[in-house]
């Protein structure tokens, strides 16, 4: 009787009591198990590591090919000195390349544009033909064009200039070993394209330059349009689905090198300028190399998140301080940046660079002077007041300017005080450079931290 009573409770019990255990064991395994997650999800913050490279970055060279050409209004439109840089502008350039070569293990070389002067058949043909010293030594090369560099349209009356402007389809053919042959991805719409120099390293060459105006075929500031903008989107993305880290380069700033860097020469910094490097820093883009100001700069710029960019200037090779950069990626991700210069030419018999300082600041006093003369100082006073221009402006296009001890000049009248209070705020922003030092630098490719080379 006690057996028959009994028994259905007690195997019942043992049923539930194995669902307990059954059920107990789910849940522990659920909550050691994480999770399924989307493959963006898993790579949202995976870092993404450089390759170990060298490269050099030459910005500018501005080659004008003179033979030929002594009566031409283009070249006549220059000034004594202008004329003679011009004359050295191939000079120089080879300079640049032949010290380059010397150098140990350089993988690849980075041309942000401009590379002549006025955008002509000839002169972009001496440039491509020195160039070809890099391919003969197994050094590749990766141009993007620049303001200067073109280009004649369908929408340009080209018969007012006396040398034969290139067209884009030119262009790429001129420069078809300097990139364009090996591009992996084009730019249908635009000159960009984007190469891979070093296994795991793709370099994004964006086309900044507007050269489609029916008023004038070399435009100065520089936009990026929608269709490149969706292309650059494209590429981004599959960098990050293929763990390619992203170096960037184009002719215009990406950020502001100085406080009213975007109003007193918007045309040197490329349009949307403030979405564009958010965009570039939030996919990656740690890090762009830039031309056209002329400057030896550095500039960071951080955002939410932890993401960061910098935008590497570089000056022009024709002008002071004659300079080009020397970029070494390390094995613990780290970039190395250092500042390199012609110092001299062996066809050149006085001192260059101080010819070229010289050269550079006659232009920047000419110009400041032709802004300010609309006010109607004093001769006096207009004197005064752009050789302080031009101090500023030298200090910032050599780097890691120095505020001098005042700005202030004596002995102008109470109008040229009025006119110069306004003018001084742009000259103290040059020389209030933001961080980091402009010259040689280490970044950590990882936190965005940096610190001075010795």
């Amino acid at each position: 009787m006690l057996k028959n009573k009994y028994s259905l409770p007690f195997s019942q019990f043992k049923l539930l009591l194995g669902v307990i255990i059954i059920f107990s064991l789910l849940i522990i395994i659920e909550l050691c198990i994480p999770p399924p997650v989307h493959g963006q999800s898993l790579n949202k913050n995976k870092y993404i590591f450089y390759p170990e490279t060298k490269f050099a970055v030459i910005a500018d060279p501005h080659v004008f090919e003179v033979e030929g050409n002594i009566n031409n209004p283009i070249y006549l439109k220059y000034g004594v000195e202008d004329r003679t840089l011009l004359k050295l502008s191939a000079v120089i350039l080879e300079k640049a390349v032949d010290d380059i070569i010397k150098k140990d293990d350089i993988d690849f070389v980075i041309l942000p544009g401009d590379l002549t002067d006025s955008g002509d058949m000839k002169s972009h043909q001496v440039v491509a033909e020195i160039l070809r010293k890099f391919k003969k030594t197994g050094i590749q090369v990766y141009i993007i064009p620049g303001n200067h560099d073109g280009f004649k349209t369908k929408d340009y009356d080209i018969n007012k200039i006396f040398r034969e402007i290139v067209t884009p389809e030119e262009f790429t053919k001129i420069y078809n070993d300097c990139g364009y042959s090996s591009a992996i991805y084009k730019d249908n719409k635009s000159l960009s394209y984007v190469a891979e120099p070093v296994k795991g390293l793709w370099l994004l060459m964006v086309d900044s330059c507007i050269y489609n105006s029916p008023d004038n075929y070399r435009v100065c500031n520089g936009r990026l349009r929608t269709s490149t903008l969706v292309w650059i989107d494209d590429i981004l993305k599959k960098a990050k689905e293929q763990n390619k880290a992203v170096i960037g380069s184009l002719h215009h700033s990406l950020l502001e090198h100085y406080k009213g860097h975007q109003r007193f020469f918007s045309n040197y910094i490329v349009d949307d300028f403030e979405e564009l490097s958010n965009q570039f820093a939030a996919q990656n883009i740690k890090v762009v190399f830039t031309g056209h100001h002329h400057a030896q700069d550095i500039v960071k710029k951080e955002f939410e998140n932890n993401k960061f960019i910098y935008d590497i200037e570089t000056s022009s090779l024709i002008g002071y301080p004659n300079a080009y950069r020397m970029i070494q990626i390390n094995k613990n991700n780290e970039m190395e940046i250092r500042s390199e210069y012609i110092r001299e030419l062996t066809s050149f018999k006085e001192n260059f660079s101080s010819y070229t300082k010289n050269y550079v600041r006659v232009k920047v006093k000419q110009v400041a002077e032709d802004k300010i003369k609309k006010f109607y100082l004093n001769l006096h006073d207009l004197d005064k007041i752009s050789d302080k221009a031009a101090d500023a402006m030298i200090a910032h296009y050599q780097g890691n300017e120095k505020i001098p001890d005042t700005l202030k000049i004596k002995n102008l009248d109470l109008w040229s005080i009025f006119i110069y209070g306004f003018y001084k705020n742009l000259l103290t922003s040059l020389y209030e450079d933001p961080p980091p030092a402009d010259l040689n630098i280490k970044i950590d490719l990882r936190t965005g931290s940096w610190s001075n080379l010795d």
